[in-house]
């Protein structure tokens, strides 16, 4: 299968970076705090239609996916509200943001993330510091960045993950 590049350049987190066929995103509700575009989202109180932001309060937490871009919510400050439709990646490919508190990520490297909602790479440091992170096994960087900077990311869920307190 071909597939086309649909972001060519980083242009903003929660993009996809690469059309293809096989692409998925399930449309779940904003449930809490706000959901910035581009950030890693963990099921809600009600798992079958709400998400939430990422915020490695629990090990009991389930990674749902990557909150995409959109043309609803706070459209000024790149996030969705509580109660408005989240397009949740399930399969494909997205820019993301390398978490302030990683060293960088390299293209090959899988997956893993902080309790910010933003990424970094896999393995994760344990350590009993009471937030969580999860390492995401189908995930793939496709290009390399440093802390703070847009990173193209391919998941395939579902998939193994790993919640692991940080």
């Amino acid at each position: 299968m071909t597939v086309q590049k649909y972001q060519p350049a980083a242009t903003g987190a929660g993009r996809i970076a690469e059309a293809s066929m096989s692409a998925t995103a399930r449309s779940m509700a904003a449930e809490g705090s706000p959901i910035k575009y581009g950030k890693a989202v963990k099921l809600g109180t009600d798992k079958e239609i709400q998400v939430k932001a990422w915020d490695g309060a629990a090990s009991t937490d389930i990674f749902a996916g990557i909150a995409l871009n959109s043309v609803t919510g706070d459209l000024d400050n790149d996030q969705y509200l509580q109660g408005n439709p989240v397009s949740v990646l399930k399969k494909g490919t997205v820019w993301v943001k390398v978490s302030a508190d990683s060293a960088g990520v390299t293209a090959g490297q899988k997956a893993a993330v902080l309790e910010d909602g933003d990424f970094t790479a896999a393995p994760l440091s344990v350590d009993t510091n009471g937030v969580y992170g999860v390492e995401l096994e189908g995930s793939e960087y496709l290009t390399s960045a440093a802390a703070g900077e847009l990173v193209m990311l391919a998941i395939n869920l579902p998939s193994t993950t790993k919640v692991v307190q940080l």
